[in-house]
């Protein structure tokens, strides 16, 4: 297709650049073979009337820091960006948005690829301020004409404050930004049930309620509030139980159950882990700044899990102490979310019983 020429025009160019130069002609040949391919890797999947690439590389806390670390950022993008990603997600609390922009431009422009071809994620946490002009920001910043995605970040700030604006207020912004063309699609991340509710009567529903989910954190009861709405759920921290210091320690059910399956399928941990998030969420953020992770959480397609499989990590997790490792001021006695999953409405039985309705 027209894409493949694209392509093709300018790996010739450069080929014969490298050639002319002196470059060392295989490994520009690697490269460019792995870049006509790169696109195909991550499949597409449903998210309300559009589709996106079900994983995502996030740009959030891992890469928070001095200029060092904004410089590392942007090397990683466009390693990510080589390597088969086309899914980004960014957010305005975590103020790289302007890095992700610079290397998004230097790919396309070295690719030849059309801004079409990358699905963008974004978040806005200022809620009490013009949604607006936040926006307006975040496009300027990653010098963008729209995303395709914008989320409400969460319900609650990072330390735990209430917004003072109502959840509709917010909500009716968020309708005129898509309505403006400045955004593809709305949705929300880290919304419980209640503030669901709180916009259930609005013309737009969101698309998505992107989550904190992994087998120890499962929130059933929300899971099957969202499907009842036709809310689809993204997730962040798939890999938690592994990345986390002693996460799979404290549940030796689910590491032993994660080691069994990886040896059947000849995978790693984060792979098993990776795919049972594809087949009960199907749309992922994850980040790393390893070339060979990289290529590891993207051959995550190349197998799939049985419904048996999928049942046996469920059921593992599930038995172990659900918890929660992200937002940690938002977490505890009085705050947002209780430090046991298990107590909330979201963990429930969804819609409630009505021997268990209180």
């Amino acid at each position: 297709g027209k894409r493949s020429e694209r392509i093709l025009w300018h790996g010739g160019r450069n080929l014969a650049g490298a050639a002319q130069s002196g470059m060392e002609t295989g490994y520009f040949l690697r490269r460019f073979r792995k870049l006509v391919t790169s696109g195909l890797r991550v499949p597409q999947v449903p998210v309300g009337e559009s589709t996106l690439p079900a994983l995502a590389f996030g740009v959030g806390s891992a890469w928070l820091g001095d200029k060092e670390q904004q410089q590392n950022l942007k090397r990683t993008v466009l390693q990510a960006l080589d390597t088969g990603f086309r899914h980004l997600d960014l957010a305005e609390a975590y103020h790289n948005s302007h890095v992700v922009g610079e290397a998004v431009q230097e790919w396309l422009q070295k690719t030849g690829c059309r801004r079409e071809e990358l699905f963008i994620t974004n978040k806005v946490i200022s809620l009490d301020s013009d949604i607006a002009q936040v926006c307006d920001q975040l496009l300027k910043d990653c010098r963008v004409d729209y995303f395709d995605l914008f989320l409400v970040h969460c319900a609650v700030s990072e330390e735990n404050e209430p917004f003072a604006k109502p959840f509709p207020t917010m909500w009716e912004e968020m309708m005129s930004l898509q309505a403006a063309g400045k955004v593809k699609a709305i949705g929300v991340s880290n919304w419980r049930i209640e503030e669901l509710q709180s916009i259930e009567g609005a013309a737009v529903q969101p698309v998505c309620n992107q989550l904190e989910a992994h087998p120890l954190l499962q929130q059933r009861g929300l899971r099957a509030y969202c499907e009842t709405k036709r809310i689809d759920i993204t997730c962040y921290g798939a890999l938690a139980p592994l990345s986390r210091s002693g996460a799979l320690d404290a549940a030796p059910l689910l590491r032993q159950t994660l080691e069994q399956l990886a040896e059947r399928h000849q995978k790693t941990l984060g792979q098993v882990l990776l795919r049972w998030g594809h087949q009960t969420s199907r749309v992922l953020v994850t980040t790393t700044s390893n070339p060979q992770r990289m290529e590891e959480y993207l051959d995550m397609f190349s197998f799939e899990l049985s419904e048996q499989d999928v049942q046996m990590i469920s059921s593992a997790g599930f038995r172990s102490t659900q918890k929660r490792f992200t937002w940690p001021k938002c977490v505890g006695v009085g705050k947002f979310w209780s430090d046991d999953p298990m107590t909330e409405v979201e963990s429930q039985e969804w819609p409630p019983s009505a021997k268990g309705a209180h």
